[in-house]
């Protein structure tokens, strides 16, 4: 059994950090095109690793950050700002040269198990003001054993926000205020014109009328779709809060990274979901830090057959 619940105070700590960057409201930088990243992904991945690192020293990590970029994209005021944040945060004086080494704790490591990290899961949603999640998924022989997500703005009774994650082969939740936890599970609703579907905030034009014409094969009316960013849609499904999510395979997408799937995939697994390429193969994580096939479809148990033989239908239809 994998423990996750020693990092716990850290991802408290990472989700109190990009809360105090997101009021200072500072501008985010381009990795590349429609990819932002921000100070804030970089102090959440260090106060995630440093963490890691004390608990696991032998590690092995894919972390979607690194230091270079940090150095590059990150000018001298804002690595100190980030620096004095994270002083704050964690309690201990920070210099930029511990964020540089923590950022690649574990990197380029090989090992059966694989700590896989994406720390502002959802960047377009932070900077906007939407929702996003601090993603930590393990593999273990390359697949997702356990994990968890840190969603910040999923909605609680006391507006905190919700952190799920595995244990003992059940997905729980409890306030990322702190309390009890209580275990979720999937939906189990079989008639396809009562699914709840979720989707990506940022539908581009490929993708939109391609959902519709999906939602419409399952008898899904139209205006019940909610639109979220990064991995809280795999908390949604996995908490029973939407029966589906489905990522079309854009003819212009790059293969999809593995650290925005790991932790979510785990999460809907162990609440009785499933997780499949648009084939209806499980998800491979084997060929290091991206997918192989593009297209991804996250469901409950109930609604995954329906669901794939309407993006079957589509696809063959192209």
């Amino acid at each position: 059994m994998i423990d996750l619940t020693p990092l716990f105070p850290a991802v408290r700590q990472a989700v109190d950090l990009t809360r105090r960057v997101r009021q200072l409201a500072l501008n985010a930088s381009a990795k590349g095109i429609n990819d932002p990243v921000t100070i804030a992904d970089y102090g959440a991945q260090a106060i995630m690793l440093r963490a890691l690192e004390r608990l696991h020293p032998d590690a092995a990590v894919i972390a979607e950050e690194h230091s270079e970029q940090f150095i590059e994209l990150v000018a001298p005021e804002g690595r100190a700002t980030i620096a004095q944040l994270l002083g704050e945060v964690v309690g201990e004086d920070v210099r930029e040269r511990d964020i540089v080494r923590w950022l690649d704790f574990g990197r380029d490591r090989d090992d059966s198990r694989l700590w896989v990290l994406d720390p502002i899961d959802g960047t377009r949603g932070y900077v906007s003001g939407r929702r996003y999640s601090i993603a930590l998924g393990v593999l273990e022989g390359r697949k997702p054993a356990a994990g968890f997500l840190a969603c910040p703005g999923y909605p609680a009774p006391n507006a905190q926000g919700v952190l799920f994650y595995t244990s003992d082969g059940m997905t729980l939740a409890e306030s990322l205020a702190g309390g009890a936890a209580r275990r979720v599970q999937v939906r189990r609703t079989t008639d396809t014109r009562q699914f709840q579907p979720v989707e990506s905030h940022d539908n581009i034009a490929f993708d939109h009328p391609w959902l519709l014409h999906l939602y419409a094969q399952l008898g899904i009316p139209e205006g019940t779709v909610e639109q979220l960013d990064g991995q809280d849609k795999y908390a949604t499904v996995a908490a029973g809060d939407a029966d589906f999510y489905v990522r079309p395979a854009r003819p212009q997408d790059r293969l999809h990274f593995i650290w925005d799937h790991a932790a979510g995939g785990a999460l809907v697994a162990a609440a009785g979901g499933v997780v499949t390429d648009l084939t209806g193969e499980p998800l491979d994580f084997s060929q290091g830090e991206r997918l192989p096939r593009m297209g991804v479809i996250v469901s409950s148990a109930a609604a995954h057959e329906a669901v794939l033989a309407g993006v079957q239908a589509l696809l063959v239809a192209q």
